[in-house]
Formats: C-alpha cells, structure tokens, sequence
C-alpha cells in the first residue's frame, strides 16, 4: 500500500476509532471508514479480513498484534513506513494476507 495523501486510501476499507481526531480528516477525504471503540477491535478485524487497514501509533499497534496474537499470526502484520499524518506518530497497520 503506497500513498500521498488521505484521497489515495480511497478504495481501502479502514478501521477507524469513533471520537478520533482523524474523524472529520476521514470524512472530508470521502474515505470508507468502519468505526469502532477500541483499537484492540480493529486489530483483530484487520487479522480476519474485515478491514484492510487502520491508523494508529505503531508501539500500540505492535504491543497489541503480540498481545493478541502467537508470533506465527503476528509476523503477518506490518506497517507502513510513511506516517499517515506528519504532525502526529500515526501510522498504518496492515496485514500482509490481505488484500
């Protein structure tokens, strides 16, 4: 997954938090967001399939893939290396199954 800006995520399904500062980023870009509450919500439908990808800082995205998940289910996470917004340590998790 390559991108610029927000508009390019346009066609991913991204798992999002309701109440998150990105929320109205999200809406203005005319992004298909899927919120939840809880970040550990979207790890694991990032895992099964149901997103593609989700924002979130990437210790707390690692800490939770290795909570959550045996180490032959978490090697199949990365993130990606540009952050999704410059002025915050946001990044974007994704599993390597899916798409």
């Amino acid at each position: 997954i390559s991108y610029q800006n927000l508009s390019d995520l346009d066609g991913w399904t991204i798992g999002g938090i309701q109440g998150y500062y990105y929320v109205p980023m999200f809406t203005e870009a005319g992004l298909d967001v899927d919120y939840v509450h809880s970040e550990e919500q979207n790890i694991k439908r990032l895992q099964l399939g149901r997103i593609d990808i989700t924002p979130l800082p990437s210790p707390i995205g690692w800490y939770l893939i290795n909570k959550l998940f045996p180490p032959d289910v978490a090697k199949n996470f990365y993130t990606l290396e540009k952050p999704l917004l410059s002025e915050a340590s946001l990044h974007v998790m994704a599993s390597k199954n899916y798409p």
